[in-house]
């Protein structure tokens, strides 16, 4: 059974009355439970007017949803771009174009609305390279073992310290991720998702209460962690962990002062943290960096909806001149020559019948869109070919960005 546009299974629309049939769906493929708070917290966060289904007859067996983002990236800010969310086929229908038949279709609206560039956090990632999105930004996974000393980290006497309930310390919390330095990747969170960032529901916690932490000087915040202790008891004495959910800060001694707090909670063995960006300062404040036995990890995937609108609204960190030969199976508009021009204030992207200097697929330009790895490895690993000589090793100073890019949370 096919319609009209070709898709295996008709795709429509997915309305609020249906949630049960989406969470059931979603239960199928991941084989997960969520706790009930959860369950009502996501719901209440569904993007229900870009929710997208696939349907056999009446029993829906796919979905996909994407949120609108206000999204950092080098140079600005995109203040809409497509989150891609509860992607999730049922286990009776895959293999079938389920999921091919509803990205195409969602990458589809989503230009039509105008969104240069869609991300998601990936449960496969060698599903969705298939459909353009590349690797966009990576993180280290830490385990700090407590006590460990932060050698030349910065210090400031000013700053003091207070532990708040973190449902009450959500002004403060935003004032914090306003004044932090900006990072390529980072999204702007309103209300909801403060709310989501600092929920703390006790059939999810497996462990500790969550708590916030935040240091201030002169009554104004400048960093803060949410956090977890975990008790633990061995033979031979307390050996919980700081379970770290999140930690930001507006300057390195606010970040500093945190972390040395974090480190020195009693009865704790260690602070054990997902998701520190891999420029982040503190694995070069450990005297000895392996102790803490830092994990690679990959983090937020990207592709470009618009190649043009998207190439057009970030800034590039030296003059560039080039013209990129594009192929996107997924979205064949994105497909053609493009000639970028710009720098470090202004650029613009339009399609263009000049000869080619690079050829890019859209996963490799997804890749290379945050400035977090250069166009020059990609090139190495065989992802862009150079058509004219002396112009990758241009268009990748261009694109190359510090800091490196980073998502604060999963979507």
């Amino acid at each position: 059974m096919t319609d009209s546009s070709g898709a295996p299974y008709p795709i429509r629309p997915v309305s609020p009355d249906e949630w049960d049939a989406v969470f059931a769906n979603d239960q199928l493929a991941f084989a997960d439970v969520f706790p009930s708070e959860v369950v009502e917290r996501e719901r209440s966060l569904m993007p229900w007017s870009r929710a997208l289904g696939a349907y056999d007859g009446d029993e829906l067996v796919g979905f996909t949803a994407a949120f609108e983002q206000a999204m950092r990236i080098p140079g600005g800010l995109l203040p809409s771009t497509g989150g891609v969310t509860w992607v999730a086929v049922r286990p009776t229908h895959r293999r079938r174009g389920v999921l091919s038949s509803l990205l195409r279709r969602q990458l589809a609206d989503l230009y039509e609305l105008g969104e240069p560039v869609a991300t998601l956090w990936a449960s496969e990632p060698a599903i969705y390279g298939r459909f353009g999105f590349g690797l966009a930004s990576m993180r280290y996974g830490v385990k700090v073992p407590r006590r460990t000393p932060l050698v030349d980290a910065p210090a400031d006497p000013a700053l003091r310290l207070r532990i708040v309930d973190p449902k009450k310390a959500i002004d403060a919390l935003e004032t914090v991720a306003a004044a932090a330095p900006a990072r390529p990747g980072m999204l702007l969170r309103d209300e909801r998702w403060w709310n989501r960032s600092t929920d703390d529901p006790p059939a999810a916690r497996g462990g500790g209460r969550l708590y916030c932490l935040l240091a201030e000087s002169a009554g104004q915040p400048r960093g803060y962690a949410l956090y977890a202790p975990r008790s633990k008891w061995e033979g031979s004495g307390p050996a919980g962990t700081v379970n770290l959910r999140e930690v930001l800060a507006a300057d390195q001694a606010a970040y500093a002062e945190v972390w040395r707090f974090l480190l020195d909670i009693d009865l704790m063995a260690d602070v054990d943290y997902w998701n520190l960006p891999v420029d982040d300062p503190l694995l070069w404040w450990l005297a000895d960096p392996r102790r803490a036995e830092p994990t690679l990890g990959d983090a937020m995937y990207l592709r470009p909806v618009d190649v043009g609108a998207a190439l057009s609204a970030r800034r590039y960190a030296t003059d560039v001149d080039v013209v990129l030969s594009v192929t996107d199976e997924t979205c064949p508009w994105n497909s053609g020559r493009w000639r970028l021009t710009g720098g470090p204030t202004a650029a613009s992207c339009t399609k263009t019948t000049d000869a080619a200097d690079l050829a890019i697929d859209a996963r490799t330009l997804g890749s290379a869109y945050l400035g977090g790895v250069a166009l020059q490895t990609l090139g190495a690993a065989g992802r862009v070919g150079e058509l004219v000589p002396g112009a990758l090793a241009c268009a990748s100073r261009a694109f190359a960005h510090e800091p490196a890019p980073w998502c604060q949370f999963i979507f």
